[in-house]
């Protein structure tokens, strides 16, 4: 028997199956192992996951942004009442800095990407407002921001939660003064 064509258990190989299969082999791990590592980078080992704490501040963080748009938006559409508005965005825009702490000298991160989505803030940014809505709208937000913000005070720790529940208060205090904005409001 030619020793190309021996027999290898029940099936017989040709050496041209064999180099084939040689060659081939090789190739397909190389492959695989570029197709373990797309769209799967290594977990950064000195980088632990985000707490309970950083996720809860990022969350309302990233609602207060929406609520300072939305708030601003709002603005545009109520000139007469623009001054205040202003000032609501701008304290928003304050909260997401107090929320958003600069990291240490040395590295580590600035802000975790919160895993949950922020709840949703319909305020006017989101459309459909008009002159005569808007200030409901926004006041709807702002409420709905602030009931968001005491659902994450029970799973942060006490610091976290004295800072929460001073930004929902805030929240609180604006949703009252865009009501009284509303009701005096007669366009």
């Amino acid at each position: 028997m030619p020793a190309d064509q021996r027999p290898v258990g029940d099936v017989e190989l040709t050496r041209r199956q064999v180099v084939r299969t040689g060659l081939t082999a090789p190739a397909l791990l190389a492959l695989s192992g570029c197709a373990l590592r797309v769209g799967q980078p290594d977990a950064d080992p000195t980088m632990p996951a985000p707490s309970p704490d950083e996720l809860a501040r990022e969350r309302v963080a990233a609602q207060a942004d929406a609520l300072a748009a939305s708030a601003g938006a709002t603005a545009k559409l109520r000139p007469d009442d623009a001054r205040q508005l202003t000032l609501i965005a701008a304290q928003h825009r304050e909260h997401a800095a107090a929320l958003r702490p600069v990291p240490a000298a040395g590295g580590g991160r600035a802000t975790s990407t919160a895993t949950s989505s922020p709840a949703s803030t319909p305020g006017v940014s989101s459309g459909g407002a008009t002159r005569r809505t808007a200030l409901g709208r926004q006041a709807l937000a702002e409420r709905q921001g602030a009931t968001a913000v005491e659902a994450d005070l029970g799973r942060v720790s006490p610091d976290v939660a004295r800072l929460l529940a001073s930004v929902a208060a805030c929240r609180t205090v604006h949703a009252d003064v865009l009501e009284r904005l509303a009701r005096g409001a007669t366009t």
